[in-house]
C-alpha cells in the first residue's frame, strides 16, 4: 500500500508540474474560453445565478482549447520555424544548397511535428507575422 501512496503522489506532482507550463494556462491560447467569457454576465449576480450553465461550458471550452483549437492555430508557426530553420538559406553557395536538399527534406517531417508539438503544449511566443508590403496606390 505504501508504493501506492507514493506512486500516486509522483503521479500528481508529475501532472501538477506539467501543468504549470501548459499553453493554454496562457489568455492568449485560450481562444474559445476567451469568446465564452466575453459574452457572459457583466454583473456578479448574474454570473452566479448562470454558474450551473457556464462552469460545464467554460471547462468544456477549455478542454476545446487545449485539445483541438489552440494546437491547430500552433501550425502556421511550427511551420515557420521549420522553414526557417532548415530551407532559408543565408549566403549558402549554390553545391552547398543542392547537397543539402535530401537532408532538408528528410529532416523536415521531424523537425515540423517537433515544433508543433512544443508549440502546442508549451507557451512558446508567436511568430512575427511578416508584414505586407504596401500596393503602390496606398499611402
Amino acid at each position: 500500500m505504501r508504493l501506492s501512496v507514493s506512486a500516486n503522489a509522483l503521479a500528481a506532482a508529475l501532472l501538477l508540474a506539467l501543468l504549470a507550463g501548459c499553453a493554454v494556462l496562457k489568455e492568449r491560447n485560450r481562444r474559445t474560453l476567451n469568446l465564452i467569457d466575453g459574452v457572459a454576465p457583466g454583473s456578479p449576480t448574474l454570473r452566479w445565478a448562470a454558474l450551473p450553465v457556464t462552469l460545464p461550458l467554460g471547462v468544456g471550452a477549455l478542454v476545446a482549447d487545449a485539445a483541438v483549437v489552440h494546437p491547430i492555430a500552433a501550425i502556421d508557426d511550427a511551420w515557420g520555424d521549420m522553414t526557417e530553420w532548415l530551407w532559408e538559406t543565408h549566403e549558402e553557395s549554390l553545391l552547398r544548397a543542392v547537397a543539402m536538399t535530401p537532408l532538408r527534406v528528410l529532416a523536415t517531417p521531424p523537425v515540423f511535428a517537433l515544433r508543433w508539438a512544443t508549440r502546442a503544449l508549451f507557451p512558446v511566443e508567436p511568430r512575427e507575422k511578416p508584414r505586407r508590403a504596401a500596393k503602390e496606390g496606398d499611402a
